[in-house]
């Protein structure tokens, strides 16, 4: 691991956030989610993953959108490339020092 990537885990805000990186990695395998489906996944209050979804919608790692299902307003939250393509960097620069430091491969 070089010290620019180390730099870069730590300098990444967005994805510093354990409920951030929940989120991101819960949309990184289903593309996406409604927003009471990641309340309940994530056991969040309705204001915290609110809050959290504006950061991610303010550096393009999500879209949100209100769509009619089932005669109902819901929403829909939604990985963009720019996220999928941040998150899986982020994952491989941890994978990368677990690694390193437990001298393990992970499989």
């Amino acid at each position: 691991m070089s010290e620019n990537e180390l730099s870069s885990l730590i300098r990444n805000h967005v994805l510093g956030s354990p409920a951030r990186l929940g989120i991101m990695v819960y949309l990184l395998a289903k593309e996406k989610a409604y927003f009471t489906e990641l309340l309940n996944v994530l056991k969040m209050t309705p204001g915290n993953l609110d809050s959290h979804l504006r950061k991610l919608r303010k550096s393009e790692y999500v879209v949100v959108r209100r769509v009619i299902s089932y005669d109902r307003p819901r929403v829909v939250i939604k990985i963009t490339e720019k996220g999928r393509l941040e998150t899986i960097k982020y994952l491989g620069i941890l994978r990368s020092i677990l690694e390193k430091y437990y001298a393990k491969p992970i499989p």
